[in-house]
């Protein structure tokens, strides 16, 4: 494999130069919401979330941030159900944002106004309170989507995937943590209803595993749509997973399980083990290591995995036939004397934006562009 490249960051911003303190920043999430209005979401521990709009003039576009912040979004508390408590993760889209924090998932329309107000149109779990039935989340960390309906603008109403009987909805992944478990949820309404309906998940809840059954501490998650792949039936999306105490990036498949002969349809849509890279033993003697895999992102058909204790960010590809492999293609590493918090976003022009300390105790973002063959490549 070739050698490492260094993180050349296009630029990077303390967050003493963004907010009135210096705080860890405990997620960010990049959007583009047209071609020329690009934001970046903060969202700082213990604290509140933070939309900064990115700079677009043509010498600092898609890598600087205006100062101050464009909104802020509530603050902390654990005793108010209004406020935030313990933010983990923030993930953006175009109709708003949606937010992790203890137990619970929350969704959020906005239409990035400055002067308009954020609603909350649905939530999953419960506000700083521990499961007291099966369904509920113990410790989420993150979450991702997948739309199989077309989105351009030449026909909405044309498939990307025509044999998912599902098509026009949309699939919210989320990482149940502390369940050591992927749960999988179908929003028939759109994400603008808000309404979240639990279909399946991954693990076995409340126990862990280092096997092809379950997961243990799952954190980071990325869906992307594979160009053809194959089992018994159709695969619709491949769920990537940062299974973090396990060292390793699980690969899952959402498809259907099985096929209904009276109706002549499949059915069970579920997901399924498809395969691994790293694992329990990964290390300096292993070829395939991974050092706690906390994020993980997809940029056109790469997967990139950053690591804490690795302090790195491993860029791999899913193997061109055997789908239940993986290429490693290169490591990205930072700078002397920074440490990467492992949260980071990935934007569809190949701007990498993520979290750091500058060592031994400044926080701050920033963002590099992918090195060319990775932009560039078929």
């Amino acid at each position: 494999p070739p050698p490492p490249a260094t993180m050349a960051t296009c630029g990077e911003l303390m967050i003493s130069e963004l907010l009135p303190h210096d705080v860890e920043v405990v997620d960010i999430s990049a959007h583009g919401l047209s071609e020329t209005n690009k934001v970046v979401m903060i969202a700082e521990r213990k604290g509140s979330l933070h939309l900064m709009n990115v700079m677009a003039d043509s010498d600092r576009g898609n890598w600087d941030l205006n100062k101050p912040a464009m909104r802020s979004f509530k603050s902390h508390s654990c005793q108010n159900m209004n406020l935030f408590c313990d933010l983990t993760s923030v993930f953006l889209a175009d109709d708003g944002f949606w937010v992790v924090d203890r137990h619970r998932v929350m969704s959020f329309n906005f239409s990035y106004s400055p002067d308009e107000s954020e609603y909350l149109i649905g939530q999953v779990g419960q506000f700083n309170m521990a499961p007291s039935v099966a369904s509920d989340l113990n410790y989420p960390t993150n979450l991702a989507f997948y739309r199989p309906l077309n989105t351009t603008n030449i026909n909405n109403d044309i498939y990307i995937t025509p044999f998912i009987l599902d098509a026009k909805h949309t699939f919210v992944f989320i990482s149940d943590t502390g369940n050591h478990r992927v749960m999988m949820y179908n929003m028939s309404a759109g994400i603008a209803g808000g309404v979240m309906d639990l279909i399946g998940q991954f693990g076995i809840t409340g126990h862990s595993r280092a096997n092809s059954t379950g997961l243990n501490w799952p954190h980071g998650l990325a869906v992307s749509a594979p160009a053809a792949e194959v089992s018994f039936e159709p695969v619709f999306a491949n769920v990537f997973v940062a299974d973090r105490r396990n060292n390793r990036l699980v690969k899952l498949n959402l498809g259907y399980r099985s096929w209904d002969e009276e109706l002549g349809r499949p059915r069970e849509l579920s997901l399924m083990w498809s395969g691994e890279y790293g694992g329990p033993y990964s290390g300096a003697a292993h070829l395939e290591t991974l050092q706690d895999p906390v994020q993980v992102n997809v940029f056109r058909h790469y997967i990139l995995v950053s690591e804490g204790l690795g302090n790195a960010v491993s860029l791999l590809k899913v193997h061109h036939s055997r789908f239940n492999e993986f290429i490693f293609v290169t490591q990205l590493l930072p700078v002397k004397g920074i440490q990467l918090t492992g949260h980071m976003s990935v934007s569809p022009m190949g701007y990498l934006w993520y979290t750091f300390q500058k060592l031994p105790s400044s926080f701050g973002v920033a963002s590099v562009f992918l090195p060319e063959p990775l932009r560039e490549s078929p």
